[in-house]
This record gives C-alpha cells, structure tokens and sequence, in this order.
C-alpha cells in the first residue's frame, strides 16, 4: 500500500546561505526552514545555526549543494514570512516553464480546503469563523511566491531578481532547490504479514527493493529491524488506513526496482478521470 498524499509540493529541498561564508547548508525539515525565514531580516542565519542538528559543522565544511546542480530548478524565496498556523499546510506549486508564473503558492486548511489567495481565505473564513480565533489571524499568512533563479523559465520578463552570487543580495533572499520532477507519494508503507500491521518504509529504495520480491520474500515485522533494531509485532501499527490526510493506492507486487540514475515517478490525476495515477 501507498499512501498518496492529497496534494503535494513542488519543494523538495530546503537551503540556506551562511552570511559568513557564503556555502549553502541545508535545512532538515520544512518546519525549521520556515522558523528560520520567519526572522530572516532579523537575526542572521550562519554554520552556527546548523549546529542545533549538525553539531560538527563550521564554515570550513564544503557546501552542503552546488548551484550548478541540474537536478533542481532553484527558487529565492522571500523573507519573514510568518510561520504556517499549526494545522494548515502552505504549498508552492511550480508551474511549467514558459508562463507568465513560475509558481503558484496554497494554503490547506485543516478542513483540506485549499485556498489560493487572501480573497479566497477571507471568504473561507467568514464561513468558518471557527478556525479564525486568537492564535491564528489572517496577517499569518502569505501567497508571495518565489522567484526563479533562471529569469528564462519564464516568458513574461520580470525586473532582475537579487543574484545568487552575490554576497550583498542574498542577505535578504533564502533558496528553494525546486525538483524538477515530483511524486505524489509522500509515504511508503507494507503490511507485516504475521500482524498485519502496516509499517512505513524509511525511504523509496528500500521501498522498492522490498516491492521487487514481494511475493518471493513475506514480509514482516523482523525485516523492519534493519532500520529500527527493537520494533516487534506488538508494536501499534505505524500508520492507520482510516488517516484521511492520505489517499491509499495498492501498489503491484514484483515491480523492478529503479535503474541507477534513473526516476520512476507515480502522479495522481485529479479526482472524476478515467484513471487514477500516471506512471
């Protein structure tokens, strides 16, 4: 089983500059990413901040990216905007290249409405002012879009937008490596066949190695000891079929696993098609 996420971003990569020696480090989750570009014009962001989850780095360690690596399309982002409101997802969408956008940014509220502006939140809102109270106001949120490094990935042409390389530009930008090609599956999951227990999968290799000889090798709870060394089939389970915040998809058993250097994407079609996903 696959659990599909319901909508999905663009962003696959989080990276910030150092203000001390200018080599991009790269930010472990969305959350602390955004925690650090909510006060970005405020406190400066250097090798020391990475210390809190890397605590050997320091400015004489490589950068942790290049930004002649082709296998993203890199994005500046703004500064200071406010953190998203727990509960709600912000989204960056990137469109095709050659529009007059390169990208288009949503809010999903806890109801799984997605809102594309401060017209439609407004409005969303007034119909449920339930989820507007006293931690939450409409000032925490932000439908500026970044900007792409490459001033051609779009046709309409827009005033210059601050240099990478340049020291005195980036202070007030962040960098989004923006995949070039995205997944709808956001999770992967087995199901032990002595508990029947279903058991997320740490990363997509692993994944399809174990959906490559699926029906030669079950599958149980001891195979998930090679990541996690005390996990047991009296352990709950690590993800529940009724979590509407996904959509689950049966995936075929004994499918190859990915050739080296190549990508094999899964994406969702809209819902009402004819078909589900494209392969």
């Amino acid at each position: 089983m696959l659990p599909v996420n319901r909508v999905w971003d663009s962003v696959q990569l989080y990276s910030v500059r150092c203000e001390e020696c200018s080599k991009w480090r790269i930010i472990p989750s969305k959350e602390k990413y955004e925690e650090i570009r909510e006060k970005f014009n405020e406190n400066s962001f250097t090798c020391a901040k990475v210390r809190e989850w890397r605590p050997q780095v320091s400015c004489q360690d490589p950068t942790d990216i290049e930004e002649q690596d082709d296998r993203y399309i890199w994005a500046m982002d703004k500064p200071n905007i406010p953190r998203t409101c727990p509960g709600w997802q912000r989204l960056i969408r990137m469109r095709a290249p050659g529009g007059k956008r390169f990208a288009d940014v949503y809010y999903v509220a806890p109801s799984e409405k997605r809102l594309r502006s401060m017209v439609e939140l407004d409005k969303f809102f007034e119909k449920n002012p339930e989820f507007l109270h006293g931690v939450i106001n409409t000032s925490m949120f932000s439908f500026q879009a970044p900007v792409p490094l490459d001033e051609n990935y779009i046709a309409k042409r827009r005033s210059r937008a601050p240099s990478a390389s340049g020291s005195s530009n980036t202070r007030n930008t962040t960098m989004l490596p923006v995949n070039r090609v995205w997944d709808s599956v956001q999770l992967y999951s087995v199901r032990c066949e002595e508990c029947s227990k279903w058991r997320i999968i740490p990363s997509k290799e692993k994944y399809e190695e174990i959906r490559e000889k699926f029906n030669e090798n079950s599958f149980t709870c001891a195979k998930v000891r090679e990541w996690r060394p005390q996990v047991s089939c009296q352990d709950p389970t690590d993800i529940e079929e009724q979590d509407d915040r996904y959509i689950w998809a049966m995936d075929k058993p004994n499918i190859p696993r990915t050739c080296p250097g190549w990508q094999r994407l899964i994406r969702m079609r809209a819902p009402g098609g004819k078909r589900f996903a494209d392969v």
